[in-house]
């Protein structure tokens, strides 16, 4: 299957695909300005011979031993990927035409936007906490001095 510049593999009795590591992201880069019902066209098109599950819940990479980790995406809600470090991921079809149609709504430098937009988020949040922490060790060494100098 072609999205874009980038051949990707895609199982035919589920309709999954395989993206090697940064074929997803030249993929999002070629599909940026392009018509994104193509792409979806083209994924849908992976439809799976099998409908029944197919196997156990734990995917191994299909380059090496390592049990894949499910990693949702960054920005776009309700995409999940399995992924391997080494290797690559492997998106559901239905994830992939989510994300593409995501792509096409915002563009890659909107959803680059929203990346820092939630950094920015979660560093302020993270600062926050600190605070709170820092300001409940306070009152609770307080505490514990007052506690001490009452105890007989």
């Amino acid at each position: 299957m072609h999205l874009g510049p980038v051949v990707i593999d895609s199982c035919a009795e589920c309709g999954n695909v395989w993206f090697d590591n940064s074929e997803l992201e030249r993929a999002s880069s070629a599909a940026e300005g392009a018509a994104g019902e193509d792409l979806r066209d083209a994924v849908r098109a992976l439809v799976p011979v099998r409908t029944e599950p197919l196997g156990p819940p734990v995917v191994t990479c299909p380059f090496c031993p390592t049990a894949l980790t499910r990693r949702p995406h960054p920005t776009v809600p309700g995409v999940v990927a399995q992924v391997c470090p080494a290797h690559g991921a492997w998106l559901e079809r239905v994830h992939l035409i989510k994300l593409v149609d995501d792509l096409e709504t915002h563009g890659l430098a909107g959803l680059r936007a929203r990346e820092r937009k939630l950094a920015a988020l979660r560093q302020s949040h993270d600062e926050s906490s600190e605070r709170h922490l820092a300001e409940l060790r306070r009152i609770t060494d307080r505490i514990l001095r007052n506690f001490r100098f009452w105890t007989p």
